[in-house]
């Protein structure tokens, strides 16, 4: 039986920068080649495109980075290729609303009252934009008119969650887009060690340990987790992740100092992290913008119970964090703090199989295949 070929077209720094993209884009190609008759190759740029332009149809990733994924549009347009298209995209605002408060006004207190400025930060930084010509601006007819293009060209959209495609159509102003869509989750790999054990000596002698695992940065919030907790000394916090803003991380340490009780680990191997997963009593991720966050999934599927931001943060309903976790609202030290204790006071986390075949890669990889069959029709 002949395969299939498929090129994944993604960002030129998808490998030597890896995210969640690239984490979704190679695990992918992994169960598609192993349960399916394709073959995949990868086009990090034009000339890889240009290279593989044999293939029978393209998947692009990622409509952030749009410059570069308008390009693949306009090679699949020359080269006469169908293309599916994982949007990987999620309402930035409050990612851009924190951002701008840390780095502009050096506020690293995110609360529920400066909340009430969002929307006025975002409308000046747009007219700001339009004043000075950055065209790309968030929010701008530029910003918008790109990826409307893109989302308005592709065959079909391959989003991971029924929330995100609906944020997709209200930010770039298109509807019926269910229409071609089919919604693959994010997941994780069944074949996490179940035995893996942790090598670190005073990891180990920690008991009730609240764990977030994520880069230190503004949108992962780990200043409110240590707000939150400012008073409960008693309960280890530990954050795993590296520093991904200097000012953001110098002032979470600072907090850390002063509360007490609060470890961090820079890095630690993938085997291990599900160790502490399973050690932890509550995992949490009040983040401004998530979908849905790998480290929840990873947790939910250790056992481990989980404290997540509400729908407007993250597709709580499509993963169904609002059935087995607990919610908060990112910006109300409060509101964690609450989440937290209810996640603490309940016995760990007992999934259904169901829950475990739904969000696995077999089934991203099944969806995905689905998609490339309809294509090919």
């Amino acid at each position: 039986m002949k395969k299939t070929k498929v090129l994944f077209a993604t960002r030129h720094d998808a490998l030597s920068h890896r995210g969640g993209d690239t984490v979704q884009m190679l695990k992918t190609k992994e169960f598609l080649e192993k349960r399916f008759p394709v073959t995949i190759e990868l086009a990090l740029n034009e000339s890889d495109f240009i290279k593989h332009s044999d293939a029978d149809l393209v998947h692009v990733f990622n409509i952030q980075t749009i410059d570069e994924t308008l390009k693949y549009v306009e090679l699949c347009k020359k080269y006469n290729k169908k293309f599916a298209l994982s949007t990987i995209y999620w309402d930035l605002s409050h990612f851009i609303f924190n951002t701008f408060l840390t780095n502009t006004f050096n506020y690293m207190d995110i609360t529920k009252n400066r909340y009430n400025y969002k929307n006025l930060v975002i409308n000046l930084k747009k007219a700001a934009g339009f004043v000075l010509n950055k065209k790309d601006q968030y929010g701008s007819k530029n910003y918008v008119d790109k990826r409307k293009k893109v989302l308005e060209e592709a065959d079909i959209l391959l989003p991971n969650s029924n929330e995100e495609l609906d944020i997709v159509e209200r930010e770039f102003g298109l509807k019926g887009l269910m229409e071609k869509t089919i919604v693959v989750p994010n997941a994780v790999d069944l074949k996490a060690p179940a035995n893996s054990s942790l090598s670190i000596d005073w990891l180990n002698q920690l008991e009730n340990i609240v764990l977030e695992v994520g880069r230190i940065e503004p949108t992962k919030n780990q200043s409110s987790v240590i707000k939150a907790l400012e008073n409960d000394t008693e309960i280890p916090i530990v954050f795993v992740g590296r520093v991904h803003d200097q000012k953001y991380g110098e002032y979470v340490k600072n907090l850390a100092d002063k509360r007490g009780n609060v470890h961090f680990i820079d890095q630690i191997d993938h085997e291990e992290i599900f160790a502490l997963y399973r050690k932890a009593a509550v995992h949490v991720l009040p983040s401004f913008r998530e979908s849905p966050g790998l480290s929840s999934l990873e947790a939910l599927f250790s056992g481990c119970n989980i404290v997540v931001s509400s729908v407007e943060y993250c597709p709580v309903h499509y993963y169904k964090f609002d059935q087995y976790g607990e919610i908060c609202n990112p910006y109300d030290a409060e509101s964690i703090k609450n989440a937290i204790f209810n996640a603490l006071k309940k016995d760990r986390v007992k999934l259904p199989e169901s829950y475990f075949e739904d969000y696995s890669y077999l089934r991203a990889a099944e969806l995905t295949y689905k998609a490339y069959e309809k294509l090919m029709k």
